[in-house]
């Protein structure tokens, strides 16, 4: 089926391959994670009064200022708690290498597993007992991160909530 749509699948798969290893598990991760995001946002949208989105009709609304205007402002607070929770998710996320490959294997490599595979390593080998590095490593992330989302938890918050 990609074959068909001009996507040039490698002879050894996707996951088999060093080039197409690690985009093919942030496709994966994107794609199972789509369907949880889509469930949150339209339950929030579903709460959004359909008397405001008739009247906004009838006044001639184009559904673009609809969308921008109405819709968005109505389910900010759950969008902004989409994006809180999406860039936390950076310093955390692994992903599922352990799923696709046993070791992480294919330059398959996030900061997470990073840390994963120096303190219990991959399959029989255990770790390498580099433990201050991997402290170090995670008191750096967590100086650089703490910041970072509490800067863009203020930024989220300057945007007033419209409640109903």
């Amino acid at each position: 089926m990609l074959e068909k749509m001009g996507i040039n699948v490698p002879e050894e798969g996707f996951l088999l391959n060093t080039d197409t290893a690690t985009p093919a598990i942030m496709i994966y991760c994107v794609w199972t994670g789509f369907s949880t995001n889509m469930i949150i946002i339209s339950s929030a949208m579903s709460r959004v009064p359909v008397e405001v989105l008739e009247s906004a009709r009838l006044d001639g609304c184009s559904a673009f200022k609809e969308l921008i205007f109405l819709i968005l402002p109505l389910i900010w607070s759950s969008v902004s708690t989409l994006v809180i929770f999406l860039l936390t998710g950076i310093f955390n996320a692994s992903g599922p290498i352990l799923l696709f490959h046993p070791d992480g294997g294919f330059d398959t490599m996030t900061l997470s597993f990073w840390i994963y595979q120096q303190v219990y390593g991959g399959g029989t080998y255990g770790g390498t007992g580099n433990y201050g590095l991997v402290s170090c490593a995670g008191l750096i992330f967590t100086c650089i991160g703490v910041p970072f989302i509490l800067l863009i938890r203020w930024l989220i918050e300057k945007i007033p909530t419209v409640e109903y």
